[in-house]
């Protein structure tokens, strides 16, 4: 395996560290037992979403054309405003 790939392992718990690297990858839960089913799905289920923390692409999109349209309304608005105070 050559050291230009991205995935290349690392021997020695200290080339690890001199690469910053973790020698060994954590799996937490990896062992568990349960005690049915259902407990297992949940679990799985829990590891294996996105979360709160990131939204889908179109609400990303949605929230982005929103704040334009905003700033658009705004600024039409302070235009609407100084075309009437010049009239008066």
């Amino acid at each position: 395996m050559s050291r230009e790939s991205a995935n290349f392992k690392i021997a020695h718990a200290e080339a690890a560290l001199g690469a910053g690297r973790p020698y060994e990858k954590a799996n937490e839960g990896h062992n568990e037992m349960y005690d049915n089913m259902r407990e297992l799905e949940q679990q799985h289920a829990k590891q294996h979403t996105h979360g709160p923390s990131h939204e889908s692409r179109g609400q990303r999109i949605d929230k982005e054309l929103e704040q334009e349209d905003k700033e658009t309304i705004k600024k039409m608005d302070q235009a609407y405003n100084q075309r009437h105070k010049e009239e008066q």
